[in-house]
């Protein structure tokens, strides 16, 4: 049974104004306004849930992430972020919804691997530097364009080929998919959102946050490719009623 004893969020006045930015920001997205979108959009997410947030806050840190790297290539930023910053994935994982909230994550330099990708997706994007999210499942990566078949684990800043991928993708999917390159594929900003949210929905549902996942299952009905979820976030949204 959902209930709300859990929730890290207070519903207010300005709770279903947070939804309509949020989808403002997503709509931006998708016509392809992509410079500094990548992150406002994850911040958006981190708003609509707690209205304490400020999302401009969040791209000012992040601009002076950026702003602090030495240099604008690829392993400089890698370097920054992952060596200086000392960005990592929180071993607590997904039990933890903090860890997918950017204004936490950029405050504990720790939190899930999508997340820890997108400050350095975030980063790249503000010093020119082609950084791209590789939507790998069971773990998501960080991609160099300009190099073929070099990535990096977002848990831990390590380097890898794609031998490397592939054998801790086997390890961690136990055959319940099949291996092929084409998973390797990096992702839009848009498949970046969904899965912070599918992961916020899966522990939302196991804590029983009901306010909290009604907020997330609204924000994934933005999406055009599930906005048949509408009917059931409306439904959800009853416990604000």
């Amino acid at each position: 049974m959902l209930t709300s004893q859990t929730s890290i969020m207070t519903a207010g006045a300005d709770t279903f104004e947070r939804l309509a930015m949020f989808n403002r920001t997503v709509v931006g997205t998708r016509r392809g306004d992509l410079p500094l979108r990548l992150g406002t959009c994850v911040a958006m997410i981190n708003a609509v849930l707690r209205p304490d947030i400020d999302v401009a806050a969040i791209n000012r840190t992040l601009d002076d992430l950026a702003h602090d790297c030495p240099a604008n290539s690829f392993d400089a930023v890698r370097a920054h972020v992952f060596g200086h910053l000392g960005f990592r994935a929180d071993p607590s994982g997904a039990d933890d919804p903090r860890n997918s909230l950017l204004h936490d994550v950029l405050e504990t330099r720790r939190g899930l691997p999508v997340l820890v990708a997108t400050v350095m997706m975030a980063v790249g994007l503000r010093l020119r530097v082609p950084v791209t999210g590789i939507g790998m499942p069971y773990q998501f990566l960080i991609g160099d364009p300009r190099r073929r078949g070099l990535y990096v684990d977002p848990a831990t800043g390590d380097q890898w080929d794609t031998e490397a991928a592939r054998l801790r993708f086997v390890r961690i999917s136990t055959g319940r998919l099949e291996w092929h390159e084409r998973l390797l594929r990096p992702v839009r900003t848009e498949t970046i959102i969904e899965r912070i949210l599918r992961n916020l929905e899966m522990t939302f549902r196991r804590q029983g946050a009901a306010a909290d996942l009604a907020l997330v299952v609204s924000m994934m009905a933005q999406l055009p490719h599930l906005a048949a979820r509408a009917v059931e976030a409306r439904r959800l949204c009853s416990v604000f009623n």
